[in-house]
């Protein structure tokens, strides 16, 4: 499972960090090796595009969308010359219009614990327009844009971390479809998304993310596309797809100082990455360290096969990459007369290739599903305390699998139990979080419903380890006071020991409200 830095990457939170993001719906993560990749269960290249409505990529509507001919069937002349003659679609026609659409969304969020502050005023444009060439081939772009003038009005942050959250502007998913027969093929900046448990990301093992507020946000505002090119075969309950990304986009996780930064200098002296007897006078820098080289070494690759039999959903993957969170490589600078007069450690973010095999499998028993997802990973890095280890990483395989069942009732009442779990094949010891044992295990429990006003939707998630009582409680309650319109009212409470997954934001707990037009 993907990290967000040494102290989390170990943790549990290799398993649940995957418990991404609440959105409006369902959604509650996203991936693992956080543990829970943040993902949109599981959608098609030709499922609605991010934001707006639909808050980004679902699942898809029928067995017919998932397993259909691919959108269209090829012209008998197919032809060459063109992109349209290459895959054997028809010259284009004509415009068939373009439609525009998007949301601009206010947060408010204020932390009521340790050092109390307003931690974000922040306002998100963001705009798709989409259209088609003729009856094949299709287009979709999008932007967003936002400005947070907290950091303007407060100097709480430090510099850095004003540059970094001030204001900022993006390319989303920007992509044109390409249709030839039973294959689709989709070229551009796009979500891909391989988990299939409700709200936990656990096999979106493609997706980077935006972790600048950890796993709070909604998954719309937390997935990052990647560029790359897509091809995928629809077959009679069969679906096959391939990735290539040759141009990586890594997890954003902020900078020193913010409030979700994996850890400062004074977090790190005094957790257990530094030994005691080395901490007096300890100097410790964290540096950005530098993006990994586009090139086709560094590029990801990945295959899925999906199949549908007698109801059972069932799938297989293989994909490696750099891993889209960076790990954190130490470095030990002894004292030395006139140039460092106390001893200083280094830590720079790097980006290790990772293998990762697994599957993922849904029944739906009536009113109940079962979901389930299985990863092996391969040298993965991990943070340990050895001073002896030159770069304070090793790499270890891992086993990770989670099991979900979804129940919906009446007054759209769902309520989400799954219980998930971390197998590390060659344990080492001296990993750097308290308390991590072979095997770490952990649940998360969830529960919407509409039942006291058909427009005012309440949901909570809890998600806690079972090893050590490191625990992330969220509430928030849904208003759609109009059409179009909604607003948010929350609160997220972190507790546990100052080195878990979720005890080290103990002091960030925060309330916060959301005011969103869709349009």
């Amino acid at each position: 499972m993907s990290t967000v830095g040494p102290i989390s990457r170990p943790l549990f939170g290799a398993i649940v960090m995957a418990v991404v993001a609440l959105p409006s719906g369902v959604s509650m993560a996203q991936s693992v090796d956080d543990l829970f990749y943040p993902a949109d269960d599981g959608a098609s290249p030709a499922a609605t595009p991010e934001g707006g409505g639909s808050g980004g990529a679902g699942p898809p509507d029928s067995i017919e969308d998932l397993f259909g001919d691919g959108g269209g069937e090829a012209p008998a002349d197919g032809g060459g010359g063109s992109v349209e003659g290459l895959f054997g679609v028809a010259p284009a026609q004509r415009d068939a219009g373009v439609r525009v659409s998007g949301f601009f969304q206010n947060e408010m969020g204020y932390v009521f614990s340790g050092d109390e502050h307003w931690q974000k005023f922040r306002n998100t444009l963001q705009l798709h327009a989409r259209g088609r060439f003729d009856s094949g081939i299709k287009w979709h772009a999008s932007a967003r844009l936002f400005y947070d003038p907290i950091f303007d009005w407060t100097n709480f942050y430090p510099e850095g971390v004003r540059d970094d959250r001030r204001l900022e502007g993006t390319i989303r998913e920007t992509y044109v479809d390409i249709p030839a027969g039973k294959w689709d093929f989709r070229l551009g900046r796009q979500h891909i998304v391989w988990g299939e448990m409700v709200g936990l990301f656990f096999a979106d093992v493609v997706s980077a993310k935006d972790m600048r507020e950890f796993v709070l946000p909604d998954f719309d505002l937390l997935r990052i596309p990647q560029w790359a090119v897509r091809a995928e075969y629809f077959g009679d309950n069969f679906h096959g797809e391939m990735v290539w990304i040759p141009i990586m986009t890594y997890d954003d996780i902020g900078e020193p100082g913010d409030d979700y930064f994996p850890f400062d200098g004074d977090t790190v002296v005094g957790s257990s990455l530094i030994p005691p007897q080395l901490r007096p006078g300890l100097q410790v820098d964290v540096d950005a360290g530098e993006r990994p080289a586009d090139s086709l070494d560094n590029s990801g690759f990945g295959l899925r096969f999906n199949w549908l039999k007698n109801g059972w959903d069932t799938s297989a993957f293989y994909y490696t990459a750099l891993d889209s969170v960076p790990a954190f490589e130490r470095r030990i600078l002894l004292p030395q007369p006139g140039v460092r007069p106390n001893l200083r450690v280094d830590f720079e973010r790097v980006h290790r290739r990772v293998h990762q095999l697994g599957g993922t499998l849904a029944k739906d028993f009536g009113n109940v599903v079962l979901k389930g997802e299985f990863i092996y990973g391969l040298d993965r890095p991990f943070s340990v305390t050895r001073v002896a280890d030159d770069d304070g990483l090793v790499r270890l395989d891992t086993i990770d699998y989670a099991v979900g069942l979804d129940f919906n009732f009446p007054h759209q009442t769902n309520f989400n139990a799954q219980f998930f779990q971390r197998y590390y094949t060659d344990f080492d010891d001296d990993i750097a979080v308290p308390e991590t044992k072979r095997t770490d295990s952990g649940f998360s429990l969830f529960l919407q419903t509409d039942y006291f006003h058909r427009d005012v939707t309440p949901e909570v998630i809890l998600i806690s380890s079972l090893n050590r009582d490191d625990w992330l409680l969220q509430a928030k309650v849904t208003w759609g006071f109009q059409q179009n319109w909604r607003l948010v009212g929350g609160v997220d409470v972190f507790d546990g020991p100052e080195n878990g997954l979720f005890g080290r934001f103990a002091d960030t707990d925060r309330v916060y409200t959301e005011l969103r037009y869709t349009f």
